[in-house]
């Protein structure tokens, strides 16, 4: 059983409820900020409550630990380290968090103000990805300067209204804004999109899809199409092409598209981008897996000779097609 003294940093892990293993001056738990499998690569300093992860590279003070573990906003998550941790050390660390909690962002519930800590994505991220600033702004997409996240808004369908975001950085991290919003309700861009829609999967290839010039670009969060993010898609009255990825998820999200669209007049208007005349055209992609690892002219090609969802089921009927 780990051992706390009131009001240390150990104490407050334990109020969270989180194992650690004790090791000096270090508190090692599983990292919250990627998909942490095993103890050792992410520590906190029990004297100041500074984190480091080893594997991801994240790093920060205590109450960004607790407000990622808790959900709280970086303003309460202060507040609540200065309430539970008593330590002179700690509170050198986390004094200054606190004030500047008070001029930002104080509550857990997130709104449009919370953005304003956000930029525009910088040069060097824009390259690695390869698009545009001009199809970030027109998506919203904006980057966390501290911590070198992507950072895609999630909006309501109907009213627009900002219910969180999907952050995005280096190593496979993902980290969904608060945890419970529910993205699988909104399609990314939806709003801002042009005459036919191409619907990716990550909303960064979304950004590549307008890069290559077609407005439509935006995403679904994943290959599982939703009820409502189909039912948003229909009532766009718009022709769509499913861009989800070519792997075994994207076959099965589109097999589960045309299973319950089959026989609507949706799917007339309903296709999917055609990663084998990609290949086959010569576009040094002979087995592409999303729209981000193609060019601007291989993603226009993938969308105009796109296939009837039906006829691709018809074509395609084994859940693995290569």
């Amino acid at each position: 059983m780990n051992k706390t003294a009131p009001g240390d940093v150990l104490s407050a892990l334990a109020e969270l409820n989180i194992e650690y293993r004790p090791r000096d001056d270090e508190a090692e738990m599983l990292c919250p900020f990627h998909d942490d499998q095993r103890l050792g690569n992410f520590s906190v300093n029990v004297r100041t409550g500074v984190f480091f992860c080893f594997s991801c590279g994240e790093r920060g003070k205590f109450p960004r630990l607790v407000s990622v573990l808790t959900g709280m906003g970086l303003g309460e998550a202060a507040r609540w380290c200065m309430k539970h941790v008593r330590t002179e050390r700690f509170r050198e660390y986390v004094s200054p968090l606190l004030v500047a909690g008070r001029n930002t962002d104080t509550t857990a519930q997130l709104n449009e103000a919370s953005l304003a800590l956000f930029t525009d994505p910088p040069q060097s991220a824009l390259d690695e990805r390869c698009v545009s600033l001009e199809a970030c702004r027109s998506l919203g997409v904006l980057w966390d300067p501290e911590h070198h996240y992507w950072i895609f808004p999630i909006r309501d369908p109907d009213t627009g209204e900002l219910r969180g975001w999907q952050e995005k950085g280096a190593g496979g991290y993902e980290r969904n804004r608060p945890r419970s919003v529910r993205k699988s309700e909104a399609v990314f861009g939806l709003a801002s999109a042009g005459d036919v829609l191409v619907v990716a999967e990550a909303p960064v290839d979304a950004a590549c899809i307008r890069t290559a010039g077609l407005l439509g670009g935006c995403a679904t969060f994943g290959a599982a199409v939703s009820e409502a993010q189909l039912s948003a898609l229909a009532s766009s009255r718009r022709r769509v092409v499913l861009a989800l990825d070519n792997d075994l998820a994207g076959v099965r999200g589109l097999s589960s598209v045309e299973r319950r669209v089959r026989g609507t007049r949706f799917a007339t208007r309903l296709a999917t981008f055609n990663y084998d005349a990609v290949a086959l055209h010569d576009f040094d992609a002979s087995a592409p897996k999303d729209p981000g690892e193609l060019d601007d002219s291989a993603i226009i090609w993938g969308v105009e000779h796109a296939i009837s969802l039906v006829r691709w089921v018809g074509e395609w009927s084994s859940p693995v097609r290569r």
